[in-house]
């Protein structure tokens, strides 16, 4: 499958990227970033979403945000710091609200539901051929091919192959 590059996103793509950049500045926005975990994993994840805008397909960089906002909605209980409130808070407000919107565009942007057309319109011209041929000329060549002895493709035990050598 060819991926072509476009320099096309979607208004949807940038308030993704913006909710990516907003976690990515939040523990300095919101004064936590004395607690690691929390600096690190809203600073990967908020860049991460921001990174999706690079990707060539609309499908992917979706996913990415969906990712991405699940990780950062769950991070808070995952990697131990459910009790510092504007990390908690933060993580899972813009994780909820980067996977919401990634839902809703998975579900009714044009370029997604285009893309997803698209592959099922390749697999579906993959099978054509099989599809097209009706069952009795399918059957017509099985009967034409050549049937394999039932010897020729068993293996010998070991004790027929030393009786066959002996002989």
């Amino acid at each position: 499958m060819i991926v072509r590059w476009t320099n096309e996103r979607t208004a949807m793509d940038w308030v993704l990227a913006a909710l990516g950049l907003g976690l990515a500045a939040s523990p300095w926005l919101y004064d936590f970033e004395e607690e690691i975990l929390a600096l690190a994993s809203a600073t990967a994840l908020g860049l991460g979403a921001c990174a999706s805008l690079a990707l060539p397909r609309a499908e992917t960089r979706t996913w990415v945000a969906f990712a991405a906002g699940g990780l950062a909605a769950a991070a808070p209980w995952l990697l131990g710091f459910a009790d510092v409130r504007n990390a908690a808070g933060m993580h899972v407000a813009l994780g909820v609200g980067l996977a919401a919107l990634a839902v809703l565009r998975a579900a009714f942007d044009d370029d997604v539901i285009r893309e997803r057309r698209a592959r099922a319109g390749t697999e579906a011209k993959r099978h054509e051929g099989a599809a097209r041929t009706p069952p009795a000329a399918r059957t017509e060549r099985r009967r034409d091919a050549p049937r394999p002895s039932r010897a020729a493709g068993r293996t010998l035990r070991a004790d027929e192959a030393v009786h066959r050598r002996s002989a």
